[in-house]
């Protein structure tokens, strides 16, 4: 369990344009049985226990349509602010942490097509922040991984023993990750992730074990697995 009287915020980013996936609709408001996506990834929040507050990046361009036709449609009541998202990742982020008014407390990052992540994880986290400062959700990687050059030749093959893949939720003490993100700003470093700035600074970030449903909208063939899966779910909220 966290301090008593700290809280638990997470930001939520939905910044993209969604260009993996194509034209039309940005793939954060598609509809997965009925419902859009940011809904069911806002409502998992709403419903985990140890959140308190929720901060959602949005484009600059969707903050009203997102606010009446997400937030408000479906009673989503720790949405605490909406902001406006930046040009990459790592900007929207960091609107998203600008927006927290707490000074110490669990930070926690998640991707906004990043659906079906559960309150057992969402917690799983929290506590592995508090206790080790930094921590991510993860999978063993179980693909064979090839090395290749830059001619799409193989060079080698990489050994899977400890290769985890990422995913989100990625949480943080709040002064910690404050303290990566100027210093990775200052230093005109890119993250691909929000744990690399942590990283860096060579502070521990524990592995907390995920599960495969937590999968992230990247290409349209998501979309299918991610309609079995919300089947086998109730309504988002």
């Amino acid at each position: 369990m966290i301090g008593e009287g700290l809280p638990v915020v997470a930001v939520v980013v939905a910044g993209g344009a969604g260009v993996r996936m194509g034209g039309g609709t940005p793939k954060q408001y598609r509809l997965i049985a009925g419902a859009p996506v940011l809904a069911w990834t806002l409502c998992a929040f709403e419903k985990a226990a140890d959140v308190d507050e929720v901060i959602l990046v949005v484009p600059p361009s969707d903050l009203a349509f997102v606010g009446e036709a997400i937030v408000d449609a479906f009673r989503v009541t720790k949405v605490r602010r909406i902001v406006e998202g930046g040009a990459t990742r790592q900007e929207s982020t960091a609107a998203g942490v600008a927006a927290v008014e707490a000074s110490d407390g669990i930070l926690l990052v998640h991707d906004g097509v990043r659906p079906f992540v559960s309150g057992e994880h969402i917690a799983a986290v929290v506590e592995a922040a508090w206790s080790v400062g930094a921590a991510i959700l993860a999978v063993p990687v179980t693909d064979t991984v090839k090395r290749v050059d830059d001619r799409g030749c193989i060079e080698g093959t990489i050994s899977r023993e400890n290769l985890w893949a990422a995913q989100t939720p990625q949480g943080f003490r709040l002064p910690l990750f404050r303290e990566a993100m100027a210093r990775a700003r200052q230093e005109g470093f890119a993250a691909t992730d929000e744990a690399m700035m942590v990283e860096r600074m060579n502070h521990p970030v524990r592995i907390v074990p995920g599960d495969a449903e937590n999968i992230k909208l990247t290409v349209p063939e998501d979309f299918a697995r991610a309609a079995r899966i919300a089947e086998r779910r109730s309504r988002p909220c």
